[in-house]
């Protein structure tokens, strides 16, 4: 996430094995301000996902 300059929160990362896939998959979450306008305050958790290579 260091390329996005207003990342104010990561949270935890979570390791999954997709069995059907035979593939591992990380996913975490996000705050980065200002990256969505909806509501009064424009902080939006945004869900990531990877397939890493191993």
């Amino acid at each position: 996430m260091e390329h996005e300059q207003t990342t104010v929160i990561i949270w935890t990362p979570e390791l999954f094995y997709d069995d059907v896939a035979d593939q591992f998959v990380i996913s975490w979450a996000s705050t980065i301000l200002g990256r969505f306008k909806r509501g009064p305050t424009p902080t939006v958790k945004t869900y990531y996902y990877l397939f890493p290579r191993i």
